[in-house]
């Protein structure tokens, strides 16, 4: 991960941890407001994110990891839906999202040629599980991730096919109100398959990560 995403990130987890503490502060004020811990983070909700994010594909067997590298980085636009339940202070919920990964690039492999690859978006269905300590939500994900994804190259081979792998996430969110909340957070989404470039079967790892904020509201 560059320098740029730890910033942005440790600068949002700042900002929601302050107002956690601020929100502790006021629990008893929080829970005149809404009602309940349950009540801010319960429910049905859609949102919109911007992140800052890499794209990579490794091959397997040629050379050192890194010296069989394409990778990309870029700005992330994402849209999100899902519901949460809470059980007390725990949340356990579903989410989906889709997000817009640009990652159209051409580079030499080591006995590949050149090989180009274009993935234009990532999505995934994921389970949240998470805490919550008045308006401020602790929480993880993992789920499926599917991506579109196509590679070739200059010594022959081409594949075109939707890629299904996993999806991995932490973050930190805080309920401005009982319909609004900004949260930030990592994902990381992982694919691994074969395709037959220069006349020999490649496996290769491709990968996606974001780290981004996103506002949501709950219906």
């Amino acid at each position: 991960m560059s320098v740029f995403q730890i910033g942005l990130l440790t600068s949002v987890f700042s900002v929601l941890f302050s107002l956690g503490a601020v929100g502790q502060v006021k629990a008893a004020d929080a829970d005149d407001a809404y009602g309940s811990t349950g009540n801010v983070h319960e429910g049905l909700y859609i949102g919109i994110g911007l992140g800052t994010g890499g794209s990579a594909v490794d091959f397997k067997g040629i050379g050192k990891k890194g010296s069989s590298e394409i990778d990309h980085k870029n700005f992330i636009p994402s849209g999100i839906i899902g519901y949460n339940h809470m059980a007390g202070n725990w949340l356990i919920g579903i989410e989906g999202d889709i997000s817009k990964v640009k990652f159209d690039k051409t580079g030499a492999v080591t006995a590949l040629g050149n090989v180009s690859v274009d993935s234009d978006w990532v999505g995934s269905v994921a389970l949240r599980g998470g805490y919550a300590i008045d308006n401020l939500l602790l929480f993880g994900s993992g789920g499926v991730a599917t991506t579109d994804f196509d590679i070739s190259s200059s010594l022959g081979g081409k594949k075109d096919k939707k890629q299904v792998g996993l999806v991995l996430g932490i973050g930190a969110e805080y309920a401005i109100n009982e319909n609004f909340s900004l949260r930030g957070e990592l994902l990381g989404y992982t694919f691994e398959d074969k395709a037959v470039l220069g006349g020999t079967s490649r496996d290769y790892n491709l990968g996606h990560g974001v780290a981004r904020i996103a506002a949501t509201f709950k219906f």
